[in-house]
């Protein structure tokens, strides 16, 4: 099997383009892909997959389109979107790396896929000048603009496409030209793909007729650059609600079935995943799916399991509310704090009562007082951990943000007994202090409360079996 690089004409590429239509419009030649998304930190997401592929369906659709395997074939994996492919990688069962073609290649073979699809709706692809079957080498080989991305994502008619594409069907044009381009754009499954590879390319690599024989299993893993947490609430943001995390799965439906993890970053835990359908995500999380996709999914604290079983390639948008763990962070939290507000509230109790704050600052009482009130805001500062996941820490970033003005305003509290002030200004100080100690108190139970409910919701969702977890979307 060849695959030849450059822009192709139709009598060279009938062949290749039917078999590669075929393995894309029905990709049962994959018997099961399992993707586990790990959240690197806020702005990559490490992307891990594992196809089980059937070798011997392989080569039926091969000799079905007179396609020669007498080295072996070339296989789609998945679709990409264009750009520099970052940290990305393809090994065998066995662990053996496998090499991608070049994008030349891969142009060709997106090429004759469309060409292939124009002749299924019934047009004769020889009836395309040598220009037009340029121009679709060109759009699959080109990186879009800016302009084409946004047009093309927003589903604008087809005579702006053309002309954003730089179709010409014009006066400069012959008829049959502007007839075929029209019949063509008139073919939904057609504008499908010339859209689909304006944006996004086929990575392929060629197996060895050797392993064809039998099943065999392909892995990628690539690191995808994208914002892992978007706009937050307040709620959100003071960590009394959970925050949704997104990932956009753009190649579900390419197997006979489909398994999507995502794992929850480490100091994080999971709850319930939503899932919608669409090019892109919505700020509500609200979608449809057709009512012949079925979806089952499993929650533990740890991650979220989808179970998809899709009859065609759908992009899924999958939303996974997170909680920062805060036992390592709460508990002595809330010691230091309210180690402070006990101190802090005796001492203007005491002062209330007999003035005891009078001489604190000359007696030899003062100093050992003031210690006690700055080592449990020093506490406070071990609470960042080092090497921590970038998620929990930007989690936590507002309870650890109340948590350091508490300890500042009980360090603050200390500073008139050093200058000697008198007693009724180190009450007023220690009298704030201790306010802003008991209102950090109540937010960090608020805080607590909201956790435990959530974990509780998990571990009694994880604890159902996966057949009542089955939910599906109507139109």
């Amino acid at each position: 099997m060849q695959l030849p690089e450059g822009s192709q004409n139709w009598a060279d590429l009938a062949r290749l383009g039917r078999y590669f239509l075929d393995l894309v419009e029905d990709p049962s030649w994959v018997q099961r892909r399992v993707t586990v998304i790990d959240f690197v930190d806020l702005q990559r997401a490490r992307r891990s997959v594992s196809m089980t592929i059937s070798g011997p369906e392989l080569l039926r659709r091969a000799r079905k389109h007179q396609i020669s395997i007498a080295n072996g074939i070339f296989i789609p994996l998945e679709l990409m979107p264009k750009g520099l492919l970052v940290d990305f990688s393809i090994r065998d069962g066995n662990g053996a790396a496998i090499p991608l073609v070049t994008s030349s290649r891969d142009s060709v073979a997106a090429q004759a896929l469309i060409l292939a699809c124009a002749e299924k709706s019934g047009i004769d692809p020889m009836e395309f000048s040598s220009t037009a079957i340029d121009k679709v080498y060109n759009i699959a080989h080109s990186f879009p603009t800016d302009d084409i991305v946004q047009a093309v994502s927003s589903g604008i008619n087809n005579d702006s496409l053309k002309k954003l594409w730089g179709i010409q069907t014009g006066q400069s044009s012959s008829a049959l030209q502007v007839e075929t381009w029209d019949r063509a754009f008139g073919d939904p499954k057609f504008r499908q793909f010339m859209a689909t590879f304006t944006l996004q390319f086929m990575p392929i690599v060629f197996v060895t007729s050797g392993s064809l024989d039998t099943d065999f299993i392909l892995k990628t893993s690539i690191t995808d650059s994208e914002p892992v947490l978007g706009q937050r609430s307040i709620k959100e943001r003071l960590a009394i609600d959970g925050v949704l995390i997104q990932y956009t799965a753009t190649n579900s439906g390419l197997a006979q079935r489909e398994h999507i993890r995502l794992n929850a970053p480490e100091g994080t835990f999971a709850t319930e995943p939503i899932v919608t359908q669409g090019l892109s995500g919505t700020e509500e999380a609200s979608g449809t799916l057709r009512p012949s996709n079925s979806i089952h999914q499993m929650t533990t604290r740890s991650a979220a399991t989808l179970y998809l079983n899709s009859e065609s390639s759908d992009v899924y948008n999958l939303y996974l509310e997170l909680r920062p763990t805060t036992r390592s962070f709460l508990i002595p939290s809330f010691i230091s704090v309210a180690s402070a507000m006990l101190i802090l509230t005796l001492g203007v109790i005491l002062h209330a009562s007999d003035g005891r704050l009078n001489n604190i600052a000359t007696a030899t009482s003062g100093s050992t007082v003031a210690l006690l009130l700055i080592i449990p805001s020093l506490v406070s500062a071990y609470f960042a951990q080092p090497g921590e996941h970038e998620v929990r820490a930007s989690l936590l970033a507002v309870p650890r943000f109340v948590v350091g003005m508490s300890a500042f305003f009980t360090t603050m509290a200390t500073v008139p007994i050093f200058v000697n002030m008198s007693g009724r200004v180190i009450a007023l100080t220690w009298l704030t202090a201790s306010i802003v100690c008991v209102l950090t108190l109540i937010y960090l139970i608020v805080v607590r409360h909201n956790i435990n409910k959530a974990i509780r919701e998990v571990d009694l969702i994880s604890g159902l079996t996966v057949e009542s977890q089955t939910f599906e979307l109507e139109d």
